[in-house]
C-alpha cells in the first residue's frame, strides 16, 4: 500500500469513524439533496460553505454531529444534514419535514439545551406570530444559544410596503396567480388586486383584520377606519392598532397569513430586550458567519423584500 493511501485510511479510522459518519459518502448525499439549489447558483461547485467539513473546521465536530444548527420555520425542501429543522406540522408540513415539532405561539421552552446552539435562523416565520410570542422566542434563543452564537433572522420590511401604501404602487401588491382564480375563495373574499391600498397593505401585516379574509376577526378594519388610525396615531401606534384586531384563534386556523409587522427599529429594540447586546442590521448574503452567506441554502426566497438582522450572544 502506498504512503497516501496509508495515511488516508489511518485518517478515517481514527478521525472520521469516531465522528460518526464517512466524509465521502455524507458529501455525496449533500451534494444530490442539494443538487436542485446550486444549479440555480452560479457560485462555484466547489463552495467550501457546501460541505460538511467546512462546518467541522469552523464549529468542531460535536456542533456537526449533534446538529446544532436550527431553522426555525424551514420550507419543505430544506435539507442539510448539519441543520436541525424547527416548524409545526400543517397541511404543507407533515413530521417528515421536520426534526423537532413546536409550536411558536404555544408559549412553551424552545427544545433546545441551555447553552447548545451555534446558529439559530429564521427566515418569514416571525410575522406569523404575535409580539408575545416573538418576544418569547428571542429569549428562548439567548437561552439556546451559546457565548459567541448567532442568532439571524429575516422578515418583511414594513417600510417597504407603507412607502408602497404612500405611493399607491400597486407593484409591490400585485398577486399574479390571483387573477386566475373565482371569488370568493379559501384565501380571499375577492380579487386582493383590485381592493382599495389600505386592504391591500393591511394584508401584509394583520391579514386577518382585513376585509379581503374570507374567515377573519369579529372587528374587521374599514378602509376608513385604517385612515383615521393613521391621521390621528404615529406610525408604532397605528401599527399596533390594525395588529391588535388580528384574532388569535382565526391566525391558528390561517397559520400562512401575517399578524405582525418589523421595522429595523422594532426588532432591534427586542432582541436588546431579549438579552442580547450585540445586534445589527445585516443583508442578502451578509454575515458574521460564513456558512450564513449560503444564500441558495438559507435565503433563496423573496430577498428584495426582507429585513435581515443579526444577533450574537
Amino acid at each position: 500500500m502506498s504512503l497516501i493511501k496509508k495515511l488516508k485510511t489511518t485518517f478515517r479510522k481514527y478521525l472520521i469513524n469516531p465522528f460518526g459518519y464517512d466524509l465521502v459518502p455524507l458529501k455525496q448525499t449533500f451534494a444530490n439533496e442539494n443538487k436542485g439549489a446550486r444549479q440555480k447558483s452560479s457560485a462555484s461547485k466547489n463552495d467550501p460553505t457546501n460541505s460538511l467539513v467546512r462546518y467541522v473546521e469552523l464549529f468542531g465536530e460535536e456542533a456537526v454531529r449533534e446538529r446544532r444548527f436550527y431553522n426555525l420555520g424551514a420550507e419543505a425542501s430544506f435539507k442539510h444534514l448539519a441543520w436541525t429543522v424547527i416548524n409545526l406540522p400543517s397541511e404543507h408540513y407533515g413530521e417528515e419535514y421536520m426534526d423537532i415539532s413546536w409550536d411558536l405561539m404555544s408559549g412553551k421552552p424552545l427544545p433546545i439545551e441551555d447553552g447548545k446552539a451555534r446558529v439559530i435562523f429564521s427566515r418569514y416565520t416571525l410575522e406569523h406570530v404575535d409580539d408575545r410570542s416573538v418576544e418569547h422566542f428571542l429569549v428562548e434563543s439567548f437561552r439556546a444559544l451559546t457565548r459567541g452564537g448567532i442568532l439571524r433572522l429575516i422578515v418583511p420590511d414594513i417600510k417597504i410596503f407603507y412607502l408602497a401604501y404612500l405611493a399607491k404602487i400597486p407593484d409591490v401588491f400585485y398577486r399574479p396567480k390571483q387573477d386566475l382564480e373565482t371569488f370568493p375563495n379559501h384565501k380571499f373574499l375577492r380579487n386582493p388586486n383590485l381592493a382599495s391600498f389600505e386592504q391591500r397593505f393591511l394584508w401584509w401585516f394583520a391579514s386577518n383584520a382585513s376585509e379581503l379574509h374570507p374567515d377573519g376577526a369579529p372587528a374587521r378594519i374599514s378602509d376608513q377606519d385604517f385612515r383615521k388610525a393613521f391621521r390621528e396615531l404615529n406610525f408604532t401606534e397605528a401599527m399596533n392598532y390594525c395588529t391588535s384586531k388580528c384574532s388569535l384563534d382565526v391566525q391558528k386556523r390561517y397559520r400562512e397569513n401575517h399578524i405582525n409587522w418589523f421595522n429595523a427599529e422594532k426588532l432591534l429594540q427586542m432582541l436588546k430586550d431579549a438579552g442580547f447586546a450585540n445586534s445589527y442590521l445585516s443583508g442578502y448574503g451578509q454575515s458574521q458567519c460564513s456558512i450564513l452567506r449560503e444564500v441558495n441554502l438559507l435565503e433563496a426566497r423573496q430577498p428584495e423584500i426582507g429585513l435581515f438582522v443579526e444577533a450574537v450572544k
